[in-house]
């Protein structure tokens, strides 16, 4: 893995001589933006920030609202992995203004999902759910169906942290179906887990038969 990303790292540092020669600059914010996301996986965060940083630098002075928005987007990666929560939500609201002038909602369902967990981890649990759900509704109009059972699982953690047993069950029915036709089985497996993991015991009893039903039934 590291030894992968060392090479990734030293292709990048190649193409980055290059586009900086002919004065590319979306190519340099996709590699500054790719040396940010290496760094972020090897858990080196301040490096990471400083490139992603150029990255969208770079990403400004092109005029490409796409790398600007994905740029955002990554630093508030960074910066939630790093336990910093209000620095994550301020560059994800970034990203999601810009999403908003580019009107694109394929995107904007992921980064509202992002938003939603980064919530979640604050514990500001109204606020994650009302990001889910507008993930949720944004990934069902936009048919991105993979993004929606992230969504409704993450969903079902709050309904069934506040007991709203039936909801999450509805929830985690359809995330479940999702999870099974594109072949996800890790998500699929972390949907079990709500079912039989964090119920009580008198309610799990319906729900654990329920999801296996559901995993044959396909």
């Amino acid at each position: 893995m590291r030894s992968d990303l060392n090479n990734a790292e030293e292709n990048f540092n190649e193409s980055l001589k290059i586009s900086k020669q002919i004065k590319d600059n979306q190519g340099i914010a996709d590699i500054y933006r790719g040396l940010g996301e290496i760094y972020g996986i090897k858990g080196e965060f301040e490096k990471a920030i400083d490139f992603l940083i150029k990255g969208l630098d770079y990403a400004k002075k092109a005029e490409d609202l796409q790398v600007v928005a994905m740029a955002y987007v990554d630093l508030g990666t960074v910066y939630g992995n790093m336990g910093d929560h209000q620095k994550a939500i301020e560059y994800h609201e970034k990203c999601i203004s810009v999403l908003e002038e580019t009107g694109d909602q394929y995107s904007m369902s992921k980064v509202m999902n992002n938003l939603g967990v980064v919530y979640l981890n604050k514990g500001e649990q109204e606020e994650a759910l009302k990001y889910f759900e507008d993930s949720i509704k944004l990934s069902r109009s936009t048919g991105d169906i993979r993004q929606m059972g992230y969504g409704l699982t993450n969903a079902s953690e709050i309904y069934i942290h506040d007991s709203k047993f039936d909801r999450a069950m509805e929830y985690l029915d359809e995330s479940i179906k999702i999870f099974n036709k594109i072949g996800d089985r890790f998500k699929l497996a972390g949907a079990y887990c709500n079912y039989e993991g964090s119920c009580p015991c008198w309610h799990r009893a319906r729900l654990f038969p329920r999801a296996y039903l559901l995993h044959h039934q396909g």
